[in-house]
């Protein structure tokens, strides 16, 4: 879906000059940076130099960002001569740049994957249902599926990720749809989210995360609070739930509608968790416990008709998820505390 001009260009007239700024900047600043960051550490007894590790991945993020901007250039300039087509060039690009974001949080801050997901994923068209406890997140579907197993994801994505130049110049070359989150008519937005998922290939795999936001304990209880306010057959499922937050119908109907007849996979994680805040991050860095995910596919004829179906089949589906959060966590909590 292009980016409408020419709103589009000036903001990238903005964010492309602010984000090589930004590193220049931080490179200027790294003499004193560093330094002060490896005297926090000391200071604070902190093992595993997280102040100096929070540093480095700053630089390192600018880097992958601004190294990222001349291939996307090339790729413009290059396009009458390229034998990919102009969606492959850049679904490769995308897959490049999150390779390199990966690399770099492996190396830097020690994140580290443990991914479980069904060997026989295809033939697609797909639509995949994620949980989301942070923005970081956002990355696992085109990690587990793009970079690990080539296929192409269309993302529904929040639109102030539009501020990240990459996100934005090469997620408006493919299909991708930016949402405008708490729109008072949603009614555009739902047939975006339809048309998005529309005539997708057998390698394609539609993403939305349909809790509609961060999953936090307060979010998840006001849900609920809504739900039971409005009368919902899913307030009692929601209610169950401890670690997810419950699915929006909106989104969740356009994708079934748009793709009426897409298998249907299930995305859940831990371990992205301390990734949610900056503060929680620098208090765990570096990473010693992977992040875990699982995704579970569910064939199309599995799935009922009718909207009021489709919601209680898939508020099921998120209660396996839910349940498998909790065992992870509770392994996790078992490990950190060690034997008694």
């Amino acid at each position: 879906m292009p980016s409408p001009y020419p709103a589009a260009l000036a903001r990238r007239l903005l964010t492309v000059p602010l984000t090589w700024l930004l590193l220049l900047g931080t490179v200027i600043l790294l003499p004193l940076a560093a330094p002060a960051a490896a005297v926090t550490d000391l200071a604070l007894r902190r093992r595993g130099w997280p102040t100096v590790r929070m540093v480095a991945f700053v630089i390192t993020a600018l880097w992958i960002e601004v190294s990222a901007h001349p291939r996307i250039l090339w790729s413009w300039i290059s396009r009458p001569f390229d034998p990919l087509s102009w969606t492959e060039r850049n679904h490769e690009l995308m897959h490049w740049w999150a390779g390199r974001l990966i690399r770099g949080a492996e190396r830097v801050v020690g994140v580290h994957w443990h991914v479980e997901v069904p060997d026989d994923l295809g033939p697609g068209p797909l639509l995949g249902f994620s949980h989301h406890v942070s923005i970081v997140d956002a990355i696992a579907p085109v990690f587990i599926l793009g970079n690990e197993r080539g296929w192409f994801v269309r993302y529904t994505l929040t639109r102030g990720l539009r501020f990240d130049p990459c996100l934005d110049i090469v997620g408006h070359r493919i299909p991708n749809y930016f949402v405008a989150r708490g729109a008072a008519d949603n009614t555009r937005e739902l047939a975006n989210l339809r048309t998005l998922v529309t005539d997708m290939d057998t390698d394609e795999v539609g993403v939305i995360f349909p809790g509609g936001g961060l999953y936090t304990p307060g979010g998840l209880a006001r849900a609920v609070e809504k739900l039971t306010e409005r009368g919902s057959p899913q307030a009692e499922a929601a209610a169950r739930y401890r670690h997810v937050m419950p699915p929006r119908p909106g989104g969740v109907k356009a994708f079934f509608e748009g793709a009426p007849s897409a298998h249907v996979l299930v995305i859940g994680h831990v371990g992205f968790e301390p990734l949610a805040s900056i503060r929680r991050l620098w208090r765990v860095l570096p990473l010693v416990d992977p992040v875990e995910v699982k995704a579970w596919r569910y064939d199309r004829s599995e799935v009922p008709d009718g909207e009021a179906e489709q919601m209680a089949w898939l508020y099921e589906k998120w209660a396996v998820m839910d349940d498998w959060i909790a065992e992870r966590l509770r392994t996790r909590s078992a490990g950190a505390a060690g034997p008694s």
